[in-house]
């Protein structure tokens, strides 16, 4: 609980986007300077008086504004921070900086200019050249890192557990990309037939298997590296390895030619990895879930939930003779006039009356 009062004022920095340590700032000269993606090196933003401020949109009400401007297929926190700035919230900036890493943001960006959300005179929005850089998930992906020390990581990351994540460093120049090869196999290239059974098996796990297949897959080379055009205003480029759709096309191809394919197309009822029908498969898979394997109940303790004190009616009946009943004479009963009063049924069964039923019964559980 000591600590709660700082949470409190940090919570409170989160109400406006023109905190009071943006405003302390402000009043010890420094010049705030805008930004809205992760993508943006922050540390450039900080050099000499100029600090960061990560735009949100606090207090902004309704986004129908800025949805007539953007459109609605536009993300919620664009049009947020166009509403929020035609409201007047950013007028505390001193400029806006982004790169060029999401169009919607771009739209957002450059209706700052447009709408001159901001009336201070050396405002100004740009979009930053950053350097393009390889991370090292790239790397791993190039295979320069040893790619099999992702799996462990991500599954540590998965399980809450702290990653351990392996130091290492190389220094990868555009001359060390170029010419680097790799091969590709379509799908189908990771089965192999049974002739015995008549079925496929998947062979991927399988590293002799995979060797003789990838020495005869597709060889591929890199062959350039593409930056954006020096000037360009807004460019859309993603990191990684990228390839043409001629390839896609390629593996396509040759996936639709390969034995498996064919065979499976060629009788479309039958499972080729099983050799059976998928009528057979579907009647397979019913008969094999079985409730029984889901649940099972303690009937001991089901019976006593619902078991009552038969002690309590001894005596009731004792005597007691239905058919020495006569109700000859009675005749025909006319119901048309019988009114019934359903207060005291409503009043056995209300909300107090069957919490204490419940109450009272044994607990059991399923286990």
């Amino acid at each position: 609980m000591r600590d709660l009062k700082h949470l409190i004022y940090f919570e409170n920095l989160l109400e406006n986007a023109d905190n009071e340590l943006v405003k302390q700032a402000q009043a010890d000269g420094g010049l705030a300077i805008g930004y809205t993606c992760y993508h943006m090196p922050e540390p450039l933003l900080n050099l000499g008086n100029c600090f960061s401020v990560r735009l949100r949109a606090p207090r902004t009400g309704s986004l129908d504004i800025a949805t007539y401007y953007m459109s609605n297929y536009t993300c919620e926190y664009a049009r947020a921070l166009v509403e929020r700035g035609m409201e007047g919230g950013y007028q505390f900036l001193d400029a806006l900086a982004g790169v060029d890493a999401c169009s919607m943001m771009n739209r957002a960006m450059e209706h700052f200019e447009i709408l001159q959300m901001n009336d201070k005179p050396n405002f100004f929005v740009s979009h930053c050249d950053i350097p393009y850089k390889i991370t090292d998930y790239t790397l791993y992906g190039l295979d320069v890192y040893d790619s099999t020390a992702l799996e462990p990581m991500f599954r540590d990351v998965l399980e809450g557990k702290d990653a351990s994540i392996p130091e290492e460093h190389v220094d990868f120049s555009y001359e060390d990309a170029l010419g680097m090869t790799f091969r590709v196999l379509a799908p189908s290239e990771t089965y192999q037939k049974n002739e015995e059974q008549g079925s496929w098996t998947d062979m991927s796990d399988d590293s002799e298997f995979m060797k003789d297949r990838i020495a005869n897959g597709v060889e591929l080379k890199i062959v350039g590296v593409v930056q954006p055009k020096e000037g360009a205003d807004m460019t859309l480029l993603s990191e990684g390895v990228a390839y043409k759709g001629d390839l896609v096309r390629h593996l396509s191809d040759q996936a639709e030619q390969s034995q498996i394919v064919q065979e499976q197309m060629a009788d479309p009822e039958r499972d080729v990895f099983t050799g059976k029908t998928f009528e057979e498969l579907e009647s397979e898979e019913g008969s094999a879930f079985d409730m029984e394997n889901v649940f099972s109940v303690d009937e001991a303790a089901l019976a006593s939930a619902f078991s009552f004190d038969t002690s309590a009616l001894e005596g009731v009946g004792a005597g007691f003779d239905a058919g020495s009943i006569d109700m000859s004479g009675m005749g025909s009963i006319d119901t048309s006039n019988l009114e019934v009063d359903t207060s005291a049924v409503s009043s056995m069964f209300s909300n107090e009356a069957m919490q204490e039923i419940i109450a009272g019964a044994p607990q059991f559980t399923l286990d």
